[in-house]
Formats: structure tokens, sequence, C-alpha cells
């Protein structure tokens, strides 16, 4: 029963919708699911440079062990920066869906 509602709905929009007004939704949930997916890349990215990091001991394991720490730490860092990015990205868009399109 849901699913024959929704459908109606999406007929009556779609009846009553300009080709523009459709294209730019289309546009935002292409973008939604590209973000989606980037937070979903992004955090299995942590998850392995947080493993990695477990295996190398910067304290007393030399300037290559030091310098390995470093870069696992950098690279945590960038991904925590687009992990940010990629919620402040759908953030704004849950708060256009909830306000409409914007004028």
């Amino acid at each position: 029963m849901f699913a024959q509602e929704n459908k109606a709905l999406v007929r009556r929009w779609f009846e009553g919708s300009t080709r523009e007004e459709r294209f730019e939704v289309s546009e935002q949930e292409r973008g939604r699911e590209a973000a989606e997916r980037a937070r979903a890349h992004l955090a299995r990215a942590e998850s392995e440079l947080e493993a990695a990091q477990r295996f190398v001991e910067p304290r007393g394991g030399g300037e290559t062990e030091l310098a390995l720490a470093r870069a696992l730490a950098n690279a945590r860092a960038s991904v925590a920066d687009a992990m940010e990015t990629v919620r402040m990205t759908l953030g704004e868009q849950d708060a256009r869906d909830d306000n409409g399109p914007p004028l």
C-alpha cells in the first residue's frame, strides 16, 4: 500500500514540476549519493590507517619508523578533515531538504 501511495506522490510531483526543478533534484540526489560513498570510503581509509599505525613504533625504531609514524598521523588528519567536509556537505543538503529548494 505504501509503495503505491509513494508512486502516486512521485507521479503527481513530476506532472506538476518543471524540467529544471526535476534536474535540480536529480543533481542534489547524485551529490548526496557521491558524498555518502565518499564517507564510506573515508571510514574504511581511517580504519586501515589506524591499523597500520599500530604496527609502527616511533620510539626507538629509528628515523624511518619516525618518518612513517608522522606520515600515518598526517594521513589520518587528512582523512578526518575530508570526513568533516563530507559531514558538512551532507548537513547542508539535509538543511536544504528541510527548507525546500534554494531560491
